[in-house]
């Protein structure tokens, strides 16, 4: 965890100063800035909470989850919301899934789903323009609509593959642990047996 949210600190820091270079709306600049800015100072508190384990507790972390998801939304409007900025979201909800509370990765494919959606109908239907930088301009409506469903259909299937992970790796650690002390009991067995053969071998030579 901790190393996955230094990068939170440093990969929108390193966004933030290649948006310089590339340019773009000077108004989606802007929110784009702010957004990085909040995602790298919510990242900062979850790298303090992930250094002692009894500092990583669900409300604080599922709070600054939350936050740097919202950090995250900015990008989309920077970027454009049918652009290659939409893996950043997905890859935030696998790993999130990942974990132990539910709730937190509930908030979070919420959170995605619907912000994406109420940027990219909007600019589906016309009502706003899409002034990313991998603006969706020229696009036919039918390709926009069939994006849109496969990127929602993407990041609901990121919280199924990271619950389901979550689940399975449970289970193994549940089993393992079970054949431990299954080993464990064979082995007291044991011992007890060489215990006992070397008091009947005692007894024989008294």
């Amino acid at each position: 965890m901790r190393v996955f949210h230094l990068f939170g600190i440093t990969a929108p820091l390193a966004a933030g100063l290649f948006a310089l270079a590339i340019g773009g709306d000077r108004l989606a600049q802007i929110f784009f800035w702010i957004g990085v800015s909040v995602m790298s100072v919510a990242n900062i508190g979850l790298v303090w909470l992930a250094a002692k384990p009894e500092r990583w507790q669900p409300k604080p972390v599922g709070i600054l989850w939350i936050v740097a998801t919202f950090g995250v939304l900015p990008m989309l409007y920077y970027f454009g919301p049918f652009s290659a900025v939409v893996m950043v979201p997905i890859l935030g909800i696998i790993f999130i899934s990942l974990g132990r509370s539910r709730w937190i990765s509930t908030s979070i494919i919420v959170i995605c789903v619907v912000a994406h959606l109420a940027l990219a109908v909007p600019m589906i239907v016309g009502w706003i323009p899409d002034v990313g930088v991998m603006a969706s301009n020229g696009v036919a409506l039918h390709q926009k609509i069939f994006a849109e469903v496969l990127i929602i259909a993407f990041q609901f299937s990121g919280f199924a593959l990271g619950r389901w992970a979550r689940s399975a790796n449970t289970t193994a650690v549940a089993e393992l642990q079970s054949a431990m002390q299954i080993i464990g009991d064979q082995q007291q067995v044991l011992a007890e047996a060489k215990d006992d053969d070397a008091r009947v071998r005692h007894a024989d030579e008294g």
